[in-house]
């Protein structure tokens, strides 16, 4: 397979159930997928360049700003939440939400990538 026929990025995120998000270095979302579209209630137009403050709760945007700092520090990837919560359908489903730092060539930040999903989901 040639480079050429790889998919973009956006194919990649969206072609997964998990909530896939992609901020840069300011904290700004530059990157969802439809998953994550759909349990925001918000389209990726709305979405790209805004912040948590932005799009969440003072409390939860400020927890989110906490994890990312700590994610960064770690300088790896990390699960930041556990919790149970309710899917589409109404029933309980437990969440598992893993961030890890994204560098450049040369070791500097340009952002953080996080992933949420279905602990519980059977394979299918």
């Amino acid at each position: 397979m040639s480079l050429k026929n790889l998919p973009t990025l956006q194919q990649f995120i969206d072609a997964l159930d998990d909530h896939i998000w992609v901020k840069n270095a300011d904290g700004q979302y530059v990157a969802v997928n439809e998953a994550s579209e759909t349990a925001w209630r918000h389209s990726r137009e709305y979405i790209f360049g805004k912040t948590d403050e932005q799009l969440f709760s003072t409390e939860r945007a400020e927890y989110f700003k906490c994890v990312d700092e700590k994610v960064i520090a770690n300088g790896g990837q990390r699960t930041v939440e556990e919790c149970a919560a309710l899917d589409k359908e109404g029933n309980e489903v437990w969440l598992e939400t893993v961030k890890s730092p994204i560098k450049d060539e040369t070791g500097d930040l340009v952002g953080i990538i996080g992933m949420t999903r279905n602990a519980r989901e059977e394979s299918k």
